[in-house]
């Protein structure tokens, strides 16, 4: 396993490209729908991020299990980091434009999907101990 001082850069960029190649596609397709104000798709496509973050710190944490939680958290903290700056530029330039009131929720995102990520990291680190002989 090649790995830094405190980080394997391999369980990082498993984790950030499983992360950001599934969200990203479900982020800008629910951003280009513009559902209506009974569509499910904004709480589906939420769940659908959730569970790809999820999935993406259980890779990383799988890969490095005594440092599965910061191998999680710092994966879905860069995939969120990612994934808006392809985003926000959309929403910098459309019609609307951007709205700061917005910022606030993105940090709360940025949180939340850093702490599944880092949940996913631990149950990746419980599997890799139990399939260990």
């Amino acid at each position: 396993m090649q790995m830094t001082e405190w980080f394997d850069p391999t369980a990082l960029r498993r984790g950030l490209l499983l992360a950001v190649g599934l969200a990203l596609p479900v982020t800008l397709l629910t951003a280009a729908a513009d559902p209506g104000d009974d569509s499910p798709l904004p709480a589906v496509s939420l769940l659908t991020v959730l569970a790809i973050f999820f999935a993406a710190g259980s890779v990383a944490g799988r890969r490095v299990p005594t440092r599965a939680l910061s191998h999680g958290a710092i994966v879905g903290l860069a995939a969120f980091v990612v994934i808006q700056m392809v985003v926000l530029p959309f929403s910098l330039f459309s019609d609307d434009g951007f709205d700061t009131d917005k910022i606030p929720g993105l940090v709360f995102v940025a949180f939340l999907l850093s702490n599944v990520s880092m949940v996913g990291g631990l149950l990746g680190s419980r599997i890799a101990r139990r399939d260990q002989p």
